[in-house]
């Protein structure tokens, strides 16, 4: 028996990655943003940069989502709905980014 699929479309943004919103939000229960906002990580140099903390979380959840690669993290880079939910202002840095991320010794 053929059952009729109602089809409706709708305003909000989908993603394919939107299910790390569960993994979001245990993060965030756990209070590991402000515990990784506590360390000495540097600031961007320019109103281009992207600020460390958001480069710390997205290659955390990069790796989470599956990422092999920092070229990977690209998949993140462009998602609009990632974006909103880790309230990223500039989304998800590019590889490049990541691998010229300098550590900064405290004294």
């Amino acid at each position: 028996m053929l059952r009729k699929l109602l089809i409706e479309f709708t305003g909000k943004k989908i993603s394919p990655w939107g299910g790390i919103h569960l993994f979001k939000s245990v993060y965030d229960m756990l209070g590991l943003h402000e515990f990784l906002g506590g360390f000495p990580l540097p600031q961007p140099g320019s109103n281009r940069g992207v600020d460390s903390l958001d480069i710390v979380e997205a290659f955390l959840f990069s790796v989470v989502l599956g990422s092999q690669r920092l070229a990977h993290n690209g998949m993140l880079r462009s998602d609009e709905v990632i974006r909103d939910i880790f309230n990223w202002k500039k989304g998800a840095p590019s590889a490049s980014t990541l691998t010229q991320v300098s550590v900064v010794k405290s004294n």
